[in-house]
């Protein structure tokens, strides 16, 4: 079994809340897949992605950092026939408390990830045939791309807030590695805010807990110093962004801060870290203007333009649960 790359988290198995999500493998980029069907035995496979409930499953976290997958069309869970063995049977039953159809998950490189059965202690893989009706099996786990799964959120589930700033620079676009979510910014800056970059933490069910992984890369300018804004250990997670443009021609981000809120109950507030920045960037006189993940929902990450600095900014915003 290959250790994940997160560097708080390297060999941690992590349960998440349910979400909605497809799971793509990553030898035939085809999705797993059900014939819909709410009975026992019913068939997985792979198929062509597409926007159907039969492909999109809800995770179920059970405690002590596992999981159930439930299928969207059947309210069924993803079962094995529980035996250690290449080749063993995947299917639908109607869920239970069974190992056959409990899952850990390990994080690998990329925002991929393995799918391990209780049960068995093997992995979900297919034949890797890019093909409608491709078999989807249990294998003993191996560094192999037919065992490679990357998960993503289904259609609308990721919405954005307004953005505000200047008018200048190119798009961009920072969203936290799949299943993790944004619990902070680091920033550099000076009389503006020249780069920015989020910071992002993976849910640990079992403790309760955002522990944090690496983000993506900075956006922007080399200018500045280096200063980060962190919502507090343990549930604080972004919610919310207030940004000041600043008091330059191209009315550029000048001034950045966030909002904190509970993971598990968004509207309710929560503290920075100690040790955090007051606010990213400069002290403005001009008005300040704020933007809130909708009612649920917590911040995956920023979007906006860039160039030499930052020009425009908002939050791309999911779920929490």
């Amino acid at each position: 079994m290959r250790a994940g790359y997160w560097w708080v988290i390297a060999t941690l198995m992590i349960a998440t809340p349910a979400m909605a999500e497809r799971w793509v493998n990553k030898t035939s980029n085809y999705c797993l897949d059900t014939d819909g069907r709410a009975a026992n035995g019913a068939a997985v496979r792979m198929w062509q992605c597409v926007s159907h409930p039969n492909q999109t499953w809800t995770e179920s976290a059970i405690g002590n950092g596992s999981f159930q997958l439930h299928n969207r069309s059947s309210n069924f869970c993803l079962d094995t026939d529980g035996t250690a063995r290449n080749g063993g049977q995947v299917r639908m039953w109607a869920c239970t408390s069974h190992p056959n159809q409990i899952w850990d998950i390990v994080y690998l490189p990329g925002g991929q990830h393995q799918l391990i059965n209780k049960a068995s202690g093997f992995c979900l893989d297919t034949d890797g045939a890019a093909a409608n009706g491709a078999a989807v099996r249990m294998w003993q786990c191996v560094t192999h791309t037919n065992q490679t799964w990357v998960s993503g959120a289904t259609a609308g589930e990721i919405s954005r807030t307004d953005t505000h700033g200047g008018r200048g620079g190119g798009g961009f676009e920072l969203a936290c590695p799949n299943r993790t979510f944004m619990t902070g910014l680091r920033a550099r800056s000076g009389e503006w805010v020249d780069a920015l970059s989020p910071i992002c933490s993976a849910w640990v069910g079992r403790s309760r807990t955002l522990g944090e992984v690496d983000g993506p890369p900075f956006t922007g300018g080399d200018g500045g110093g280096e200063k980060f804004i962190r919502c507090a250990g343990r549930r604080g997670v972004v919610v919310g962004l207030q940004v000041i443009q600043a008091e330059n021609p191209d009315q550029s981000v000048g001034n950045i801060n966030v909002d904190c809120g509970d993971f598990e109950q968004p509207s309710n507030f929560w503290n920075k870290l100690p040790g955090s920045a007051d606010y990213l960037g400069e002290s403005a006189r001009l008005v300040r203007v704020t933007e809130h993940c909708g009612s649920g929902m917590v911040a995956v990450g920023i979007y906006g333009n860039s160039g030499r600095y930052i020009d425009r900014l908002g939050l791309l915003c999911r779920p929490s649960m």
